[in-house]
């Protein structure tokens, strides 16, 4: 392929408008770099793999289609766009697998924020143990994590809890034994 400064000399070191020159930018060949990019970390790295990895199985295509994709989305661009106009880029995915490739992907990311979010409420309780984490982890859909979660969930406090954490327990215990020692 030739260099995006061969394809428009007009445009060379900046960035491209095809509304000026009319040209558009040559395909860009996608690969899985070995380390996470700079903006991303590690971990987000690794869990996009993992997603992009997952939607490549269940929608039967390769990796690095479902990454080609997955940036093209990201990047602000529409499923009958991509379907459309950017179809040599995704190699050929059509606009029923890209659905379901948009579907998953926003699915799946959710469930890793609130996988993420779980583990962190948990954390704070000081109730996460080894086991609980991977089982939180290892959930496959939201229903599960929120099985999962359900016994740690915060209940809603009530006027009681309040005052006990105001620090008004030794008064209500005071006052509860002069009434009792008063019926006696």
């Amino acid at each position: 392929r030739r260099a995006f400064s061969e394809t428009c000399a007009q445009h060379r070191g900046a960035s491209h408008r095809a509304s000026t020159c009319g040209k558009l930018p040559p395909l860009i060949d996608f690969w899985v770099p070995p380390v996470a990019p700079a903006h991303l970390s590690q971990r987000l790295y690794l869990s996009m793999q993992k997603i992009i990895a997952q939607i490549a199985q269940e929608i039967r295509v390769r990796p690095n289609q479902v990454e080609a994709a997955v940036l093209l989305l990201d990047g602000g661009a529409t499923v009958p766009f991509i379907a459309r106009y950017r179809k040599e880029v995704t190699d050929g995915l059509d606009d029923i697998q890209l659905r379901e490739l948009e579907t998953r992907l926003s699915y799946l990311r959710e469930l890793r924020d609130r996988k993420e979010a779980v583990c962190k409420l948990i954390d704070e309780q000081g109730k996460l143990t080894p086991v609980l984490m991977a089982a939180i982890h290892s959930a496959t859909t939201k229903q599960e994590l929120e099985d999962i979660y359900l016994p740690f969930k915060l209940k809603r406090r009530t006027k009681g809890q309040l005052a006990k954490e105001a620090g008004l327990e030794p008064l209500a215990d005071a006052i509860r034994r002069h009434v009792l020692a008063g019926q006696a």
